[in-house]
């Protein structure tokens, strides 16, 4: 079965409302699905959607943003598709049928639950694309929400718009690209480096690997090297550290933080390798850089 949507909206009109709760609040709408088709695809998603996979999959195929991915899902599982983005799932089930918790939302979430966020510059950017993988923080966010579907737990609109900006919020920290989305690619950049490049932006202090880089990007480690090398002038695990470096001098110049909390905020693994990795791309050290209220620095 082949069933494909212009839009988002088509599908939660036609089918998840048909088959799940549902509630809508400013700027963001909430489904509990149970699906049974195991073939969709949107040609054009109106909102930005995240779906929390609470069945699992025996097998799973999605293609999107010219990823192809074939990992069968777990409950807990998000996905994330940002406004615009075709996408096109493919399943068998694990159970019965499939359910979901599926979150649609815009812009608006933004200005109307943290409005200390929404720069112009902010809402420029966009959803980054991820297919199902963990994201418990993400995930528990939503599942919060999806208490209010149920009247036996449901806790009042203060206690749901509360949750919301913690969504918001959330999403804006580690889910979201502050680069505007081109409307056209400039032809000396490769689209999928570019997803490469603005999951490490996001996702810096984290422990990110070459094999995670690799299915974001759906190139091979060593095409992801090869093209990252020629759009960047660096390889992916140079460029991670030049970003820890960026964050950690800024962390530097306006707090008085000791160097330990620095380098294990700026994702290194103590003091020891940032001291390491300064001496080498800044020939200094944290400490003499502090001490001497530098306020040059010559990217590596």
């Amino acid at each position: 079965m082949n069933t494909r949507y212009t839009t988002s909206t088509d599908y939660f009109n036609e089918v998840a409302q048909g088959t799940s709760n549902h509630l809508s609040w400013d700027a963001l709408k909430l489904f509990q699905t149970c699906e049974t088709s195991n073939d969709v695809a949107f040609e054009n998603t109106a909102r930005h959607v995240l779906t929390l996979e609470l069945t699992g999959t025996s097998r799973h195929v999605t293609k999107m943003d010219g990823i192809f991915d074939e990992t069968p899902t777990a409950s807990g599982h998000i996905c994330r598709i940002p406004a615009g983005l075709p996408a096109h799932f493919a399943w068998e089930i694990e159970g019965v049928d499939q359910k979901s918790l599926i979150v649609e939302f815009d812009h608006k979430l933004f200005e109307l639950y943290c409005p200390e966020l929404a720069s112009d510059q902010f809402l420029a950017g966009h959803l980054l694309p991820k297919n199902f993988g963990a994201a418990p923080t993400l995930a528990s966010l939503v599942k919060i929400l999806s208490d209010e579907l149920d009247e036996t737990k449901a806790r009042g609109l203060l206690f749901a718009e509360s949750a919301i900006r913690l969504l918001a919020l959330e999403v804006a920290a580690s889910e979201w690209s502050r680069r505007p989305t081109p409307l056209h690619f400039d032809r000396a950049s490769d689209q999928r480096i570019t997803r490469v490049i603005e999951f490490i932006d996001a996702n810096f202090r984290l422990n990110i690997s070459l094999k995670q880089l690799s299915q974001i990007s759906g190139l091979s480690l060593t095409r992801l090297i090869h093209l990252f090398q020629l759009q960047k002038g660096r390889t992916p695990y140079s460029y991670v550290i030049h970003r820890r470096i960026q964050e950690a001098i800024h962390l530097l110049k306006t707090t008085n933080l000791p160097l330990s909390h620095i380098a294990f905020d700026v994702g290194f693994s103590d003091q020891q390798h940032m001291n390491h990795q300064f001496r080498r791309h800044v020939q200094n050290t944290p400490l003499s850089f502090r001490k001497r209220g530098n306020s040059i620095w010559t990217e590596p």
